[in-house]
């Protein structure tokens, strides 16, 4: 297999397509291989949703790309605790780079916790992860975490995608905190085209 993987993934990575957009799910731990995309399964399967006229790219998998380090270490990334693709930095890369290449958004959980940023925006990149791992596990910060964003670190949230006729895409992110309060905006952005 193309990507050196022992077993079937046909069931477990699939994509289709929805009025102009690509939807790809992929298996991010696939057996003996965890913590790992299917990079060139993925790099095909976009090549030909883009063949196709698909306009917009939506990766859907479990682990993140890139870990968000939320605690009194998260301005200094702790290399030693990856949770997600950066486990091994190589491979993460080149997925990363497919992500990138053809500007798709990739929405992932496995970290209890909330975080959208653009992983490599100071080296020029474009693509968002937008990370919605709380919908109801305990969270990942404690209370008495010293975290990164602590109007968001411990708010459930889901994140909502409008793609307009226009052509735009906003993402949105919407959740409430750990009292439950009122839902409010938690985050907003209009995706690169």
């Amino acid at each position: 297999p193309a990507d050196g993987l022992a077993t079937d993934q046909s069931q477990l990575s699939y994509s289709f397509d929805f009025s102009g957009s690509h939807f790809v799910v992929i298996n991010t731990d696939p057996v003996g291989d965890d913590g790992h995309a299917p990079v060139v399964w993925l790099s095909n399967d976009l090549a030909a949703a883009k063949a196709r006229g698909m306009q917009h790219m939506f990766v859907f998998g479990h682990k993140p790309a890139y870990t968000y380090y939320f605690g009194a270490d998260a301005t200094a990334p702790n290399p030693d605790h990856p949770a997600g693709l950066d486990n091994d930095p190589t491979s993460r890369d080149a997925f990363w780079s497919v992500i990138e290449q053809y500007n798709a958004t990739y929405f992932c959980g496995h970290e209890h916790i909330y975080h959208m940023s653009q992983p490599t925006k100071d080296q020029g990149g474009k693509a968002w992860q937008v990370l919605v791992g709380s919908g109801g596990s305990p969270f990942e910060a404690a209370p008495t975490d010293a975290t990164v964003n602590p109007q968001t670190d411990r708010d459930y949230a889901w994140a909502t995608v409008s793609v307009h006729r226009s052509g735009n895409v906003d993402i949105k992110v919407y959740g409430f905190n750990d009292q439950f309060g009122p839902t409010q905006i938690l985050q907003s952005a209009i995706l690169p085209q």
